[in-house]
């Protein structure tokens, strides 16, 4: 087997460049194929799984049966979701920039009026109590 597919390979690999790219446009395909197929089965693992809704008539209980939403469906309502999203963000980005502007507008059409306020000097810092040193003479 392992022969057989180095032979193969080795065969490839001394092909002309059209039926190089041949192969690597199927192989691209299949690995393509494998990881969606892949990744269906781990979204349908991991989200969780609705029940049925049931009604009791009489003594029976009977399941509602309802359509369950498709991957695709899934993917359009999740596409949704995001631009609905976005534009609230955009709204809030419109809203506050607006909003910043007016602002600086309204400061910058003020007349006599002060807006940059000195800010009063610090004082030094002084300890409570100073601890007394012993005077010692110099030689």
């Amino acid at each position: 087997m392992k022969k057989t597919v180095l032979h193969h390979i080795e065969k490839i690999r001394l092909a002309d460049e059209h039926k190089k790219r041949w192969w690597i446009a199927i192989a691209t395909t299949i690995v393509m194929f494998i990881i969606i197929v892949l990744w269906v089965i781990y979204i349908s693992a991991t989200l969780p799984q609705a029940t049925a809704p049931t009604v009791e008539i009489g003594s029976e209980t009977q399941e509602i049966i309802t359509e369950k939403p498709s991957i695709i469906g899934s993917v359009i309502s999740g596409i949704k979701l995001t631009f609905a999203n976005l534009s609230s963000s955009f709204k809030n980005i419109k809203n506050n920039f607006t909003k910043g502007i007016e602002e600086a507008l309204q400061l910058t059409t003020k007349k006599n009026e002060v807006v940059i306020k000195k800010t009063e000097a610090e004082k030094p810092f002084q300890p409570n109590e100073a601890e007394q040193l012993e005077q010692v003479p110099l030689p």
